[in-house]
This record gives structure tokens, C-alpha cells and sequence, in this order.
């Protein structure tokens, strides 16, 4: 299938001229709406990938190459009024669609293109979430055209080098003697015709592959929009408790020879959530520990450099709160900072390394239960917090969840303010991990996978292939990190006689899952009564 018919596929239009009446009308929507994906297309001097979409969009919208020409030599300044040109809510998702992926075909979204969207999107009365939505699948499909190339130009390339070699081969062969030349042809012959097989069945794979991830977005629960309410009302009522991680630092290591100091800075964004009332915040170890799990940096700690304990610093910001200034620079001030003793690391899930490859090859971290962490900020009042589920016997594929954290880390902060993306998606595995078809890009990681009751069933953890395929750990590998049941009790009683009985459910329901004796719940539970 090319790519005009999946176009077409997604955007529906007349596939004749309307009648005579109303022709006008139907040109002057469809000419506008063709000046205003030109006028994206020129916002940031778009290249090849933008100018094929823009062809595409004008065989779909029925435009000729002459008229196509003239509209965009005479671009208007002022951006074109889509609203007139809508008559419902399908026409304004789908508008917007087409403008996304115009700005997306290059396989990226700068900031004068996002801004414009957002615009485009308050005009069309689309929501923030379904804007969002568009905009990572959008990208996850730019992603992956721009891999499937890759891979094409790989197997082309594999198979001009193999032709070549073959063919060499076959030449000197003739060289020696005229039956040695018939041989060598009649290989050269069969190994070209089984590289050929090769290339088609790898070809057909791919082209497998592509159909199976578009019936499978096909069902996506995203597109079920009671679902996305329900899990809109999850956002407005836990929104005070996502957290925005970045940890930063420096790799030292003195040369024995030069007695020169050597330093390499690192840094590593994520996500976190507040799993309890007193400021427990969970996340990924990759995120306040990298240079355990980055091969880059791995490699660099194999061979003796060391960690500056000084220059390690772990912040951590609330949803909303300020992160950046004007310029760009980071706001320590405005969060919870480990330099200024307001954020401490609580627990640590046992270390865990992978075998190496060779004697030569750095240490690696392992993934999964290993890789937990555990926060603690300095808090004055009680906050709210994200419940636990950790009984995974329930869960069953295509079951909706949504991922939430900050992909892309200060990249998606338009404004300096840490304001988390949301995705939603559906399970697709149940194992020892948990397999989500929601996007999920770096600095997603620490952020929690929710269920329609807004419960956190496993903590996000890692992409695999492409955007849209993510996995996270089960939340019940939570609980070792935890404190034990008796400081919930005690906290809990310290709540209910403060008047805070909803901290005090929350920690009642910590010192269940933590093991404590049912008769001493239910006597704090009396007090709440």
C-alpha cells in the first residue's frame, strides 16, 4: 500500500468533483486548507520529507499542480481561518491530523510548528489530550517510516556488497578457465537468486509488521472518548502528585601518569510519583543512578573513573512548578533539591549485572524488579498520593491504561513549566513485566501506568522497537522499597488525630499492603469514624 493510498485511507474526501452547485464552496475549503499545510510546510524551510507530504495532501484534497503552485507563490501573511470550514468535531480532528503530520514528516516537531498546532488546535476546539495524542502518534509513525527506510537502505546495501563480491568472484574464476567460468556462473546465479528471495521475504516481514501495528492502533482505547474522560478526571484529581526527576553530576578519574584530572559531566532526565503522604516519591534507578545503566558511561566506570559524590545532584520538581527561566536556565529553587537537603534517596532495589560479553566489555545494570528507587522530599503538610495495586491477577490484555510522565524532558517545556504528557493505550502482555501499547519515550521512565480507577499498576520502565511499545515493572516489586507496616500505623494515627483522615487512609492502605496485623488497622481505622 503506498503512502497516497494510507492518506487517503486516513483522510477521507470526495473521490469525484461535486456537482456543479456548491463547487466553489468546495474548492475554497479545500484550497485554505491546502494554503495553511504550505504555510506549515514553509515555517521552518521543511525539506524533502514536508514537500512529499504536502504533494500528497494535494492529490487527496483534489487541487491541480498549476493551482497547487500558484497558492503557495502567493502565501498570505496572516494564518488562514479554519473555523468557518468546520462542521463538526470529526472535521476539526482531521484538519488538525493533517497539519500534524505535515510538520511531523521530517520526524520532528520544532517550536514554531508546535506552537502553531496548539493554536490551530484552541481555533478547532480539539482538547489538550486528543492535540497530544495526535502529536506522539505523529511522531511515532515519522519514527518509524524513517526506521523502515534505514532498514531498506541496509538490506539494498547489503545486497549491492554480496552482488559485488559474487561478482568478482565470478570474474576471476573466468580468468582460469572457461569451465571454472561456467561454474562460477551458474553459482553466481543461484546466490543472487537466494539473495533476492531474502531481500522479498524481509520486505514482506516489514510490510507484515506495518499492517499488524495499524490494525492493532486500530483498536487503540484511545479513541473511545468516555475512556478519555475517565482518565481526564484521574489527571485533574492526581495532578499534584507527578514529579519531574533530573539528576546531574560529574565523572572524575585522576591519570596516574599526568597527575591530570579528568571529568566527564552527565545528566539523565525522568519521571516520578508520590506513592505516599509523607513524600515517598518512586521512580526508575536509571534515573538517579545512570551511569550504572548508560553504556557510555558504563564504559567509563569500567575502566576506573569514579562518580564525584560533591557534584551529584538530584532535584525534583512538582507537576506545574517552574523549572526553567526565561533563558533557559535551570531553577533549583523552585523544587525539591538533594543539595539543599530537601530530597534524600530512600531505598535502592538490590544491584543486579548483566553477564558480560567479554572479558573488555563495562559492567551493565540490569533492568526490571533491579531497577527501583525510591525518594524521600521534606515535607511540611501532608500531600496526596497515587494507590497502590499490586495484585497483577486481574490485568488481561487490551485492558486501557495511560502512561503519564514528561517524555522528552526539558525539550517539551515550551514555557519553563514541568506540565506532563499524557498517552493512552492498552496492555498487550502480563508476565513478569507488563507490556503497554501507550507511547513511551526517554524521560517517561519512574512514571506511573495507571488503570481506569487510577491505581498505578506498574512503574514505566523502557521502550522496546519503537515509541509504541513500552514495558514497566509491576508495582508489587514496590513494597520491599517501602518502610514497614508499624511506621504506616504510626503515621496513620498521627493523621487522624491531625483531622487529615484521607493521609490516614492513604497510610492504612500502605500498612495493609506492608503486612500489618489486621486488628491494629482496624483500631486506627476507628478513629477516622
Amino acid at each position: 500500500m503506498g503512502r497516497e493510498s494510507r492518506v487517503s485511507e486516513a483522510f477521507p474526501r470526495a473521490q469525484a468533483a461535486p456537482a456543479r452547485r456548491g463547487y466553489d464552496e468546495w474548492m475554497t475549503r479545500n484550497e485554505a486548507i491546502y494554503v495553511e499545510l504550505a504555510r506549515m510546510a514553509a515555517l521552518e524551510d521543511g525539506g524533502s520529507s514536508e514537500r512529499r507530504a504536502l504533494e500528497i495532501h494535494r492529490k487527496v484534497l483534489g487541487l491541480s499542480r498549476t493551482r497547487a503552485r500558484q497558492l503557495r507563490n502567493r502565501l498570505p501573511r496572516e494564518p488562514v481561518d479554519l473555523t468557518q470550514f468546520v462542521s463538526g468535531n470529526d472535521d476539526s480532528e482531521l484538519i488538525l491530523r493533517m497539519l500534524v503530520r505535515v510538520a511531523a514528516s521530517d520526524n520532528e516537531i520544532t517550536r514554531r510548528e508546535h506552537r502553531r498546532l496548539r493554536q490551530v488546535a484552541a481555533e478547532l476546539g480539539v482538547e489538550e489530550l486528543g492535540f497530544q495524542n495526535l502529536v506522539a502518534e505523529a511522531l511515532s509513525k515519522a519514527e518509524f517510516r524513517a526506521r523502515s527506510l534505514v532498514r531498506y537502505r541496509r538490506i539494498v546495501v547489503v545486497v549491492l556488497i554480496l552482488g559485488s563480491i559474487l561478482w568478482w568472484n565470478q570474474r576471476r574464476g573466468r580468468e582460469e578457465s572457461e569451465d571454472s567460468s561456467a561454474r562460477n556462473r551458474t553459482e553466481f546465479a543461484d546466490r543472487m537468486a537466494d539473495i533476492e528471495l531474502r531481500a522479498c521475504e524481509l520486505a514482506r516481514a516489514e510490510a507484515r509488521k506495518a499492517a499488524r501495528t495499524e490494525v492493532e492502533k486500530g483498536i487503540d482505547p484511545q479513541l473511545d472518548t468516555n475512556l478519555t474522560r475517565r482518565f481526564q478526571e484521574v489527571l485533574d484529581r492526581k495532578k499534584d502528585t507527578f514529579i519531574f526527576l533530573y539528576t546531574y553530576g560529574t565523572l572524575v578519574r585522576r591519570d596516574a601518569a599526568t597527575r591530570r584530572k579528568m571529568t566527564k559531566d552527565f545528566g539523565a532526565t525522568g519521571t516520578g510519583f508520590v506513592l505516599s503522604p509523607d513524600g515517598h516519591v518512586a521512580t526508575n534507578k536509571h534515573v538517579v543512578e545512570p551511569w550504572k545503566f548508560d553504556p557510555a558511561l558504563a564504559a567509563l566506570v569500567s575502566r576506573g573513573w569514579a562518580v564525584d559524590s560533591r557534584s551529584l545532584v538530584r532535584v525534583a520538581w512538582l507537576a506545574e512548578s517552574r523549572v526553567m527561566d526565561a533563558h533557559r536556565r535551570i531553577l533549583l529553587k523552585t523544587g525539591y533539591a538533594s543539595s539543599r537537603g530537601t530530597l534524600a534517596l530512600s531505598a535502592l532495589a538490590p544491584d543486579a549485572w548483566r553477564p558480560r560479553s567479554s572479558v573488555k566489555a563495562p559492567r551493565r545494570h540490569k533492568g526490571g524488579p533491579a531497577d527501583l528507587a525510591v525518594l524521600k522530599l521534606k515535607m511540611r503538610t501532608p500531600t496526596d498520593c497515587l494507590p497502590l495495586d499490586v495484585d497483577a491477577s486481574h490485568l488481561r490484555p487490551l485492558d486501557p491504561v495511560m502512561v503519564c510522565g514528561f517524555p522528552l524532558g526539558f525539550n517539551i517545556f515550551e514555557t519553563g513549566i514541568a506540565r506532563f504528557a499524557p498517552t493512552i493505550g492498552s496492555l498487550r502482555k502480563v508476565d513478569a513485566n507488563l507490556f503497554v501499547s501507550a507511547s513511551v519515550h526517554p524521560g517517561n521512565s519512574g512514571g506511573p501506568i495507571l488503570d481506569e480507577r487510577g491505581r498505578v499498576i506498574a512503574v514505566t520502565a523502557a521502550r522496546w522497537q519503537d515509541a509504541t511499545l513500552g514495558s514497566g515493572i509491576l508495582a508489587r516489586h514496590l513494597l520491599p522499597l517501602l518502610p514497614d507496616g508499624g511506621h504506616w500505623l504510626e503515621r496513620a494515627r498521627s493523621y487522624a488525630r491531625a483531622g487529615c483522615s484521607e493521609a490516614a487512609r492513604c497510610a492504612l492502605d500502605l500498612a495493609r499492603l506492608r503486612g500489618a496485623a489486621l486488628q491494629d488497622v482496624r483500631r486506627v481505622s476507628a478513629l477516622l469514624r
